[in-house]
């Protein structure tokens, strides 16, 4: 549900049809803030943070067109919804070229038609709010797994890696990232050819998901033993072969020493005999 407590700035250089916006915004729980010319407006932008802008276009000082091209340029700036008098086709296709989320022609028939109109940006705002913060969320979460997270595109280059590569293998993001044929080139020489073979197999139409151990070779030359799971993205309808592929790898170097330990052990416990 959109949120009626959300504050509206109110554009208007006529003060009778800019107060009974107001007051109808008023009478239905809405915050409400007023400008009479565009300077004006986008200096309330910035102090008060409206979660909506009703603005005309024909304004004094700085007009409408003017208001939502500076908005364009400002970091996640609020919906505009345009209500004006101006006639002609032209004004309304700049105004959602300039970033206009609905248009209403003035004057206002009914109010009940402005309610809508709020309604729907404010619910399409909480909606983007909602993903963008799963998006962090996801984000961060997968930036502090304690294992690799990779994507690789079809030509096997990556295109994401999260900040364990550091611990990993040595590198920062930005190095393996900027670096052509990062992943393939840390592979150890002698897994190479395997593993390329494995994600070109993911990457084809009847690609699936493997699981291969193989071992990767740290910037300080130590060989690192590891568990990679690749997984085809979604295969596309011409060609039937993979975009991507994401993956991970978990560092089994550990368990692997501790497997030769344990071998070693029992040789020598059976030469001991």
């Amino acid at each position: 549900m959109p949120d009626k407590n959300a504050k509206i700035l109110v554009v208007e250089d006529d003060a009778d049809v800019r107060q009974s916006v107001c007051v109808w915004l008023a009478l239905n729980g809405y915050g409400v803030l007023e400008a009479s010319d565009g300077l004006q407006a986008l200096a309330v932008v910035a102090a008060e943070r409206p979660d909506v802008v009703l603005l005309d276009l024909r304004l004094p000082v700085l007009d409408g067109f003017g208001v939502l091209k500076a908005l364009s340029q400002q970091a996640g700036p609020p919906p505009v919804i345009v209500i004006s008098g101006q006639d002609g086709i032209e004004g309304v296709i700049q105004a959602f070229r300039l970033g206009a989320a609905d248009y209403l022609q003035k004057p206002i028939i009914s109010f009940d038609l402005l309610g809508h109109a709020l309604d729907a940006v404010l619910e399409r705002e909480q909606l983007s709010r909602a993903v963008r913060l799963a998006q962090n969320r996801y984000f961060t979460l997968v930036q502090n797994l304690p294992l690799l997270v990779f994507v690789l595109g079809n030509d096997l280059e990556l295109t994401f890696i999260n900040k364990f590569c550091r611990s990993l293998l040595g590198f920062t993001r930005t190095e393996a990232l900027d670096t052509p044929g990062f992943f393939t080139a840390r592979m150890h020489p002698e897994d190479r050819d395997r593993i390329v073979a494995c994600l070109r197999r993911s990457l084809s139409p009847l690609g699936k998901a493997h699981t291969e151990e193989c071992r990767f070779v740290h910037k300080n030359g130590a060989t690192i033993h590891a568990l990679l799971r690749a997984i085809p993205s979604a295969h596309s309808e011409r060609d039937g072969q993979a975009a991507a592929i994401e993956g991970i790898l978990v560092d089994i170097t550990d368990r692997v020493e501790l497997e030769r330990f344990v071998v070693q052990e029992e040789k020598l416990k059976t030469l001991g005999a």
